[in-house]
């Protein structure tokens, strides 16, 4: 569903059950090297979350936290019990509010940084997840904590038929 088209899916090093974590963090990119039409390259997947210092990301927790009352605002900036969970929320919910889910199964799935993601307010699954992912992170939630899992997803249909779709979500 969300990554049916991609060299990602073949590249064998991976365990898309999602019942292995995997240490490699090249992949073949999903998109082009600007310029040139056939050639792609490897890239460390932990691009797509680089947010330390990205302004866009941090200026879109800011705003997150804009909108909320003064004693939410308080609470977001706490390390008191229950505060990580009281962000994560905020910024989850943010996401879910803004972020219209794309549904791009047919051809070629470019993946989008989360920059790409804010800028459109749109993106299917592993682009949200990649945008979750980074605004958590910007919101003080620690990296060790947050992860993007690729796997796939088994959901029986109407008429009873096992259905089994690559996914992207994050833990």
């Amino acid at each position: 569903m969300c990554m049916q088209i991609t060299q990602v899916k073949s590249y064998q090093r991976w365990a898309w059950a999602g019942n292995d974590i995997v240490h490699s963090t090249i992949v073949p990119a999903s998109r082009q090297v600007p310029g040139h039409r056939t050639k792609y390259y490897d890239i460390d997947i932990r691009e797509y979350l680089s947010t330390e210092d990205n302004a866009v990301v941090r200026t879109t927790v800011k705003k997150i936290v804009s909108e909320l009352s003064p004693l939410e605002q308080a609470r977001f900036s706490s390390a008191d019990e229950g505060s990580f969970d009281f962000r994560a929320d905020a910024v989850v919910n943010f996401v879910a509010r803004t972020i219209h889910y794309e549904n791009r199964n047919r051809g070629f799935d470019h993946w989008r940084f989360p920059d790409e993601t804010l800028a459109i307010e749109q993106g299917d699954c592993e682009d949200i997840a990649f945008l979750l992912a980074a605004l958590l992170e910007s919101s003080g939630i620690s990296p060790y904590c947050i992860r993007v899992a690729l796997g796939c997803v088994t959901h029986r249909s109407k008429d009873g038929t096992l259905n089994t779709t690559d996914h992207s979500w994050v833990v």
